[in-house]
């Protein structure tokens, strides 16, 4: 049976190069999993999970926004912002940074910041409750 080739790459550097059986994807319209032989396929992804399957074992990633791409000759490509790998999450330094993050949302919106600051902001906090909800889920978080 023949692998699929996930190259996921965020704007400053290549992420990760997996070869996987299976891949399932947070899409803006639902969740999707892609298998080998899939057809072509343009996406947008939202924050959320992304899981693969290879030889019986799964591997999860919370991700940012962005995009996925099945091409042809089973490749695919994942361009995110942010990827984070659950088995690396620490529950204390996610607890900073979602501490963090609400207090710069408050005073963001008490100071009149501007409004592209605090989308960044919310994605920051998003993307932390992701990883603690992750964490929580799997097994092998760092304590």
């Amino acid at each position: 049976m023949s692998k699929l080739i996930i190259n996921i790459i965020s704007q400053e550097k290549k992420l990760a190069e997996i070869e996987a059986d299976s891949l399932t994807a947070p899409t803006t319209e639902g969740e999707i999993t892609v298998l080998p032989g899939h057809l072509p396929l343009f996406t947008r992804l939202k924050t959320g999970e992304l899981t693969y399957r290879n030889a019986g074992s799964k591997e999860l990633f919370a991700i940012s926004q962005g995009f996925l791409d099945v091409g042809l000759n089973n490749s695919i490509t994942i361009i995110v912002d942010s990827l984070s790998n659950t088995r690396n999450l620490n529950t204390v330094e996610i607890q900073k940074a979602i501490q963090k993050a609400q207090e710069s949302l408050k005073h963001g919106k008490e100071s009149g910041l501007a409004q592209e600051e605090l989308v960044k902001i919310e994605a920051s906090l998003k993307q932390a409750l992701l990883e603690e909800k992750l964490a929580h889920k799997t097994t092998k978080t760092k304590l």
